[in-house]
């Protein structure tokens, strides 16, 4: 195969904007996968988990104020990890209240599993997970020990002042 240049900036916006897969900008191109991992690593580009991304998942709206109530709940109630290519979130409660406000934030762009988990509390505890679009992954940095890169994103999404 003959070698071929291909610009950083292409590739960035392929491979993180429109989350083609190393294969397709292979085909796109005409050269083998393994060219594009190769640079990938050259240009430093984070290289994801293989396996394609589920059709059923939504992208999160562009809406600020929407973003901005996701992460103040999970820095808040919610445990927040990548699963694979997805981002998992989940919540233990018993308070029904609380289930209902996970529902309608995540509702639309996933489905929930629930599942009763023991607990030393007389009410049932639910465990109730989602698992997202990886455009999700925002959501990684609501954690309470990141609170410089979440004060960040807040500000990236103009929801502060100068801190």
């Amino acid at each position: 195969m003959k070698a071929i240049l291909l610009p950083e900036n292409k590739l960035r916006k392929l491979y993180i904007e429109k989350l083609a897969s190393s294969t397709k900008i292979a085909k796109k191109y005409h050269c083998d996968p393994t060219t594009i991992r190769n640079y990938l690593r050259k240009y430093h580009i984070p290289v994801r988990i293989g396996g394609p991304i589920p059709k059923n998942k939504k992208k999160p709206s562009n809406n600020a104020a929407e973003k901005s109530y996701m992460l103040g709940l999970c820095a808040a109630d919610i445990y927040v990890r990548r699963h694979w290519r997805q981002i998992r979130i989940e919540l233990a409660t018993s308070i029904p209240q609380m289930i209902k406000v996970f529902k309608n934030t995540w509702g639309p762009y996933s489905k929930m599993r629930m599942y009763l988990v023991k607990s030393k509390s007389p009410k049932p505890t639910f465990l109730c997970r989602y698992l997202l679009h990886p455009a999700f992954s925002f959501l990684l940095y609501a954690k309470k020990n990141n609170t410089q890169r979440f004060k960040n994103i807040l500000c990236l999404l103009g929801w502060c002042r100068r801190w």
